[in-house]
């Protein structure tokens, strides 16, 4: 029998997960967010979006044209808790899109 066991390493990366997430919501820069919006969207939806700062606990995610953002605002939702998942943190970002 084999077991499944995460231990200290699974820990680790959920922790550093969590400092970064909170050392970008503080510097209020979100460039280095990208790679995980990325995979929060996908990598056609992140070949035409940006997080570009943070204003509070908003997101203000930029989109190269407005059928981008068109496109996205009904999925926010389920776009902000993939994300708040990916940054490690337990409530979902609120999410405001802008065109380029």
């Amino acid at each position: 029998r084999h077991r499944c066991h995460f231990g200290r390493g699974f820990e680790a990366v959920k922790s550093l997960a969590d400092m970064l997430g909170a050392t970008l919501k503080q510097t209020g820069s979100a460039g280095a967010l990208k790679p995980l919006w990325d995979r929060a969207v996908g990598e056609l939806v992140g070949r035409h979006t940006r997080p570009i700062r943070w204003e509070g606990a908003k997101l203000i995610v930029r989109c190269d044209a407005p059928a981008w953002r068109d496109a996205l605002q009904a999925e926010l939702p389920q776009i902000a808790k993939r994300l708040a998942t990916a940054m490690g943190e337990a409530r979902a970002p609120e999410i405001v899109l802008e065109v380029a």
